[in-house]
């Protein structure tokens, strides 16, 4: 896992635990640690902004199958975010929640590790023989992330279901075992239900 040096307090912190600080003009100010953004954030709305950090967790599925979620927490507007962390890497199932007003972090914590709980639950792929990939949709409805495709260079996105990443052209070779039916398709904020 690659590191990268806070600006503001100089730990050794993973890229996915900060942000790049900028002016506000383009000029980049450096990288910033979640603790220190949280200090940064409540300068600037003048309150005291709690930094929350939740300890890496293992979840096992009904098929016992084990996932390693890392936490963030974005301060403002209040959301907790967990994902899937794979060879030293997020990768695969993220989940979201937003925090309700004064809301324990207990709280918080225990409603997203319910909300991953139900999400690896439910899947909604299947291996099946006959398709490319080795994959098709189980049933008739299907939820998952829209993600950027490096080997597309974004022209195309790459969909992630069920913790995998599904390339476009693979997903939409799924589809076609639905050819001349109907659909209806949501999108939803990453801490909205699905």
């Amino acid at each position: 896992m690659t590191t990268t040096q806070c600006s503001r307090c100089h730990r050794e912190v993973p890229g996915w635990d900060g942000v790049h600080q900028s002016d506000g003009k383009g000029r980049d100010l450096g990288f910033v640690c979640g603790r220190c953004w949280a200090q940064v954030l409540s300068k600037h709305v003048g309150e005291d902004l709690a930094h929350l950090e939740v300890k890496p967790i293992t979840i096992e599925d009904a098929a016992g199958h084990s996932y390693e979620f890392r936490f963030r927490y974005s301060p403002v507007p209040g959301i907790l975010k967990a994902f899937e962390f794979k060879d030293g890497n997020p990768e695969g199932y993220e989940f979201s929640i937003l925090a309700e007003e004064d809301e324990p972090s207990a709280s918080l914590v225990g409603r997203l590790l319910e909300k991953i709980r139900l999400g690896i639950a439910n899947q909604h792929l299947e291996p099946c023989s006959i398709t490319s990939g080795g994959l098709s949709i189980k049933g008739k409805t299907v939820r998952g992330r829209i993600e950027w495709d490096d080997d597309e260079d974004g022209r195309v996105p790459l969909v992630t279901i069920d913790g995998r990443s599904i390339p476009w052209d693979q997903f939409g070779r799924m589809l076609m075992q639905f050819e001349g039916w109907h659909f209806k398709m949501d999108i939803l904020d990453e801490s909205e239900e699905s």
